[in-house]
């Protein structure tokens, strides 16, 4: 195990730690939405392929968002306790989310796609070249 006791955490991975735990809140408080709203979710929904996914849908969805959510949960501890695979996979997963925006904006949703565009190449920015950031997960 390293020893952080001498070593200052860099504000902004502070930051980014914080709106990952909330992003990872708010992604297991709607799989909880989508389990116990599961049946009323699956008849109000007008559209045909939609109302095909069924209740179990739903059910499954939920428990997909409340993994990705726990996920998200280790990834922001793995910042404060300078854990280098959650740099990797914050890296991995923004590299995959500037994939997607490029082809996003190439089919016509451009706002959408710009934005996600410009916080993924930050990310993929801060984790590999800012050197505080790599102080922090490689000594």
């Amino acid at each position: 195990m390293k020893n952080k006791k001498n070593k200052k955490m860099p504000i902004l991975l502070k930051i980014l730690g914080v709106l990952t735990y909330i992003g990872a809140g708010f992604l297991s408080l709607l799989g909880l939405i989508f389990i116990f709203a599961s049946k009323m979710m699956s008849e109000l929904i007008s559209q045909d392929y939609f109302k095909s996914i069924g209740v179990f849908g739903f059910i499954f969805i939920g428990f997909v968002l409340i993994g990705v959510g726990i996920f998200e949960f280790y990834i922001a501890r793995g910042y404060y306790k300078s854990e280098n695979w959650s740099r990797v996979v914050t890296i991995v997963f923004s590299i995959i989310g500037v994939i997607f925006a490029i082809i996003g904006i190439f089919k016509g949703l451009v706002s959408e796609n710009f934005i996600t565009l410009i916080v993924d190449g930050f990310l993929i920015y801060y984790f590999t070249s800012a050197k505080e950031c790599k102080e922090w997960f490689l000594n």
